[in-house]
């Protein structure tokens, strides 16, 4: 949970997101590796999934709704920039800390 007070192990943040996803995901952490502020999944896919080309050779996955595949959480293979011994900050949002970044077609 989000809080501007309380700091959270390395471990027990990966327990929590493997125990809801199924598996545990690349945490990016900033400020010395005390400040969370990115999570990466990873899934293996299996059976037709949309998607379409980006202008810069990217894949982008299209019609979430119409996807018929099968998700696999896999665990991340990169090393968190998380530390493992202090503290993990994972701050409550501000109204200034999200933006808006979709790809319009």
């Amino acid at each position: 949970m989000p809080s501007n007070t309380t700091t959270y192990q390395l471990g027990d943040i990966r327990n929590a997101l493997k125990a809801q996803t199924g598996g545990i995901p690349y945490l990016g952490c900033g400020n010395n590796g005390t400040v969370l502020q990115e999570v990466w999944y990873f899934n293996h896919i299996s059976g037709s999934v949309s998607c379409s080309m980006r202008p810069d050779n990217s894949l982008m996955l299209i019609g979430v709704k119409e996807q018929f595949g099968r998700f696999k959480a896999v665990d991340s293979v990169t090393k968190s920039s998380c530390s493992s011994t202090d503290g993990i900050y994972y701050y409550e949002r501000t109204p200034t800390s999200e933006r808006d970044v979709r790809v319009l077609p």
